[in-house]
């Protein structure tokens, strides 16, 4: 009776990867890469409406392209996944500068010759640690348990691993020079770690790899819905989101040379909606109106309780939250950018799927979040992708369309950077009207454009379309359409408006402006020209406009090694003026306004 209700298996062959595995009857092909360890985009959140999941099933003569979030396993199948679609970004940061900063943990060693037990003493185990650490502080049930082990003639020196208020473990030998930490940027799209050593302060390594919770969506609302729609919603997206990080921190400590059990301090930069994942805390509150999040104080906890894989009384912290669409990634990066302590007038952007914007004047900072969409991460763009290998990254007009392709090869897709380069062409060379209309082969004829402009016009069932990269070496076409304009449209409309209310607040216009910081992996993509042409930044000199890169990386990095910039931290996020942008008429009026290509 009991084989009635056995679900079959089939192999499945994961193509150019090789891997195999045995998925039971009924999975999507989505969640059996996700189970083989191979990621793949999913925008949509498996509704089969992006089209970023197509494979190509190998069948006996031909290859049948499917979306592997509606296509289901019946059968043993070879599924070829294209390269545009297999996770690519193992390109984390390099970054290994020292960070200028005064290191102060908040957890130390201290290495110990503990006397050897005497019968004329009696003294326990426990007094005579004491002795040797000149100080009477509680222990960790597991160093507690650890002392007749570690405490044996023969086994000195020892080294004690601890805080301000507790002896966290007990290990054999000196091992003073051996105490690390890790500082993760949760992004909703890519995670970012950092193994440091908290006695230099040096960056041992850097490692990145796609949040796997993306099957389930893009963009922290589609994650949200998986919480309120599934039972097992909320335990998924946190399992994925611890390990993420257990994933990166086997990498780096690989790398390293290093043991897991010597990492002692975490912390963690995230948008509210991912701290709250991370730590299996219900997100639901977040999605609607007044989108009030579980905490926006410091929260520190032991590694143990949630399965991070260091040391188990290892100290997680996760930087303070400001509001339900305003994170501790953008606490990280006021931290990183010192705004909140500067004179002058700063404007800090971390363009990634939410847009969060911070103005700061003389110290005084009015924060908000732009919800601009992942259209920048290549979501919801036709052939839009990350920043990998095959990516269009810049587009050059010279009587002809000239491509910058990342890696030298054929292109497969577009990036941010890409997309906002290409559409400033076909601006300029009018193919795209200020209010965003892609015009047809025939207005372009009207309009007398170039044969080589002209050949590149084409329409479908779709729309009009713009040919950036015609088919070659079995890759199809990379083509801009109507709908990716407007994407983009609403992405930079939505910043932009951010940017303008913010200023209304602050009662200063754009020339106050000393200096623009642009946050975030494609900040460090983003051509200034283009931004400033498209109105997705208002009209300030190029000079003033400075990309940082990953700045949440960098202020969780700060506040790893710094226990006094952790705590500053906490007193930014309450310091931080949220301004909420829904119900605003201005934002609405602005956002209008802005989302043409004639406002800048």
């Amino acid at each position: 009776m009991i084989e009635r209700f056995m679900v079959s298996k089939y192999k499945v062959t994961f193509l150019p990867e090789g891997i195999e595995a045995n998925i039971p009857e009924g999975t999507s092909l989505m969640q059996a890469a996700a189970d083989a360890g191979i990621q793949m985009e999913g925008p949509c959140g498996g509704k089969g409406t992006c089209g970023k999941c197509r494979v190509l099933i190998k069948e006996e003569k031909t290859e049948k392209p499917v979306l592997a979030c509606k296509t289901l396993v019946q059968e043993d199948m070879t599924v070829i996944i294209p390269l545009s679609e297999v996770t690519l970004l193992r390109k984390g940061e390099n970054d290994t500068h020292d960070l200028g900063i005064r290191i102060m943990p908040g957890i130390w060693k201290k290495s110990l010759t503990v006397a050897e037990p005497e019968l004329r003493t009696q003294k326990s185990d426990l007094t005579r640690l004491y002795e040797a650490f000149g100080q009477v502080l509680p222990l960790t049930y597991t160093a507690l348990k650890s002392l007749p082990q570690v405490l044996r003639p023969g086994r000195n020196p020892v080294t004690a691993v601890y805080t301000d208020d507790q002896i966290l473990s007990l290990e054999e030998g000196n091992t003073e020079n051996q105490l690390f930490g890790l500082a993760v940027d949760i992004g909703t799209t890519t995670v970012v770690a950092a193994l440091m050593d908290l006695i230099t302060g040096n960056v041992l390594g850097v490692a990145s790899t796609t949040n796997s919770q993306n099957i389930f969506g893009s963009d922290v609302v589609s994650r949200i819905e998986h919480v309120i729609n599934n039972p097992q919603g909320l335990e998924q997206l946190q399992w994925r989101s611890v390990q993420v990080v257990n994933t990166l921190i086997d990498e780096l400590c690989s790398k390293a040379d290093i043991l897991p059990v010597n990492i002692y301090r975490v912390t963690i930069a995230g948008n509210t909606t991912m701290e709250h994942l991370f730590l299996g805390i219900d997100p639901r509150n977040l999605a609607p109106a007044p989108f009030i999040p579980v905490m926006t104080h410091p929260i520190e906890l032991e590694a143990r309780e949630i399965g991070l894989q260091i040391n188990s009384h290892g100290r997680i912290h996760l930087i303070p939250n400001i509001a339900g669409y305003v994170g501790g990634d953008t606490t990280s990066v006021i931290l990183a950018t010192q705004v909140y302590d500067k004179p002058g007038i700063y404007l800090v952007i971390d363009i990634g799927t939410n847009g969060e914007v911070v103005l700061s004047v003389d110290g005084k900072m009015h924060a908000c979040s732009t919800a601009a969409g992942p259209a920048f991460e290549g979501a919801h763009i036709k052939h839009g992708m990350r920043a990998a290998p095959g990516a269009i990254e810049g587009v050059v007009f010279n009587g002809d369309i000239f491509l910058k392709v990342i890696g030298n090869i054929s292109p497969s897709g577009i990036c941010g950077s890409g997309l906002l380069q290409a559409v400033q062409v076909m601006l300029l060379i009018g193919v795209v009207t200020p209010s965003g209309k892609l015009i047809t082969r025939k207005e372009g004829e009207n309009m007398c454009l170039s044969p080589s402009v002209l050949e590149r016009l084409g329409s479908d069932k779709n729309g009009n379309y713009f040919i950036l990269s015609y088919p070659e070496n079995n890759r199809e076409a990379v083509v801009i359409t109507q709908n990716d304009v407007r994407e983009l449209q609403l992405a930079k409309g939505a910043i932009r408006t951010g940017i303008e209310v913010l200023f209304k607040e602050a009662g200063i216009t754009a020339s106050d402006v000393n200096q623009v910081l642009l946050a975030g992996a494609f900040g460090n993509y983003l051509d200034k020209e283009s931004a400033v042409f498209l109105g997705l930044i208002p009209d300030i000199p190029s000079e003033r406009i400075k990309s940082i890169g990953n700045a949440a990386g960098t202020g969780a990095r700060m506040a790893l090694i710094s226990d006094p910039l952790l705590r500053s931290a906490s007193v930014i996020s309450k310091n931080v003026k949220h301004i909420e942008l829904s119900g605003r008429q201005d934002f609405y009026e602005m956002f209008i306004r802005y989302m043409g290509f004639d406002q800048t």
